[in-house]
């Protein structure tokens, strides 16, 4: 349902062992990833931090969701 390069994958570990904020990590986590196609799962946000702050939020809740449950994950809407 998920993929993600292993580029990404590798930052994420190194980050989290740099003592990144999980938070944050969490939060850019869905604009990493993709469908098996190739396309992008989730967009990348731009603006202001409390704007894009809450649409990564909305973004990891929708692919914990999707993942959780086997659908398909929402189409990226950046």
């Amino acid at each position: 349902m998920f993929t993600m390069s292993g580029e990404d994958f590798t930052e994420l570990g190194s980050s989290y062992d740099g003592s990144e904020n999980p938070i944050y990590l969490l939060r850019t986590l869905p604009e990493k990833l993709h469908r098996p196609d190739g396309t992008a799962a989730f967009g990348s946000w731009e603006g202001g931090w409390l704007g894009v702050m809450t649409r990564q939020l909305e973004d990891l809740t929708a692919f914990g969701v999707a993942w959780s449950t086997g659908e398909i994950a929402p189409a990226a809407t950046p």
